[in-house]
């Protein structure tokens, strides 16, 4: 796609300050190199950095503990300024799977958030906020492929915008439910979407803990809590709850298993 090339636009990594000579623009690179390419090839969007960056540039952010980087194709991930030594060793690129989840790894390849995270053994690493490109440890917890599968995005097949809800039109009610382990927690018929959406966060309450994703709803009333929790306590021994477990009188919760049918 051909574009109109004007003062100040940005193009990949290069921002065009003023027409040079002989069809050229003069543009400035984020790695702070001054470069003159072709209106063609900046029209076409061939052109997109100076052609001599080597190495990613990194930048201090305004909150002054966090880095930006940019990576060759002008694209940006972040990392605590207190990894920036570890993350410098390597150039790093930005590329998408086959599901357009953008990841930020080496071309051996080394995974961003592995590298930062000390390549934990038996475990996986998640990112709280569903974001690969943001990669400071606040972001990154250590989790066993259950809970990290408990932290996951709205699927496209969702019509009510709440996982876990949707309207029964037999009843004409909306219902709530929550699937942990393969197995599915059927948690009530409501009257109301904001009910059935409170009863699926208390539903995460006792079986996701820390990971699940709570939607914003005023906090479920008393009776809603009390039908949800008689739901779950059915299936305690799935939860990585610890505040639930406690309350169900499990104290020890590494002395349960689930099977691997369970958690296949």
């Amino acid at each position: 796609m051909k574009i109109k090339i004007v003062p100040g636009m940005k193009i990949g990594k290069l921002t065009v300050i003023e027409k040079a000579q002989n069809s050229h623009w003069h543009c400035v690179c984020e790695c702070g190199n001054h470069s003159y390419p072709t209106n063609s090839n900046l029209s076409n969007m061939f052109s997109k950095s100076c052609g001599s960056c080597v190495k990613n540039y990194y930048r201090d952010c305004d909150d002054g503990v966090s880095v930006e980087v940019t990576v060759t194709n002008g694209e940006k991930f972040y990392i605590d300024k207190e990894d920036e030594p570890l993350v410098r060793q390597y150039k790093w690129y930005i590329y998408a799977d086959r599901h357009g989840v953008k990841n930020v790894c080496t071309k051996d390849p080394i995974l961003i958030y592995q590298l930062i995270m000390g390549f934990p053994e038996n475990m996986e690493i998640d990112h709280i906020d569903l974001d690969r490109l943001n990669n400071r440890k606040s972001n990154l917890r250590l989790c066993t492929h259950q809970q990290n599968q408990m932290n996951q995005p709205l699927q496209k097949n969702n019509t009510s915008g709440v996982t876990g809800v949707r309207f029964y039109k037999a009843r004409n009610k909306y219902v709530a439910r929550i699937k942990v382990c393969q197995r599915d927690i059927h948690l009530g018929y409501y009257v109301t979407f904001e009910e059935a959406v409170q009863a699926r966060n208390v539903g995460m309450e006792c079986m996701f803990g820390e990971f699940g994703r709570y939607n914003d709803v005023p906090p479920a009333p008393e009776w809603i809590r009390k039908q949800v929790i008689e739901k779950c306590i059915r299936f305690a021994e799935l939860s990585v709850s610890k505040a639930f477990l406690l309350s169900c009188g499990i104290h020890d919760a590494s002395s349960m298993e689930v099977s691997k049918h369970d958690q296949a």
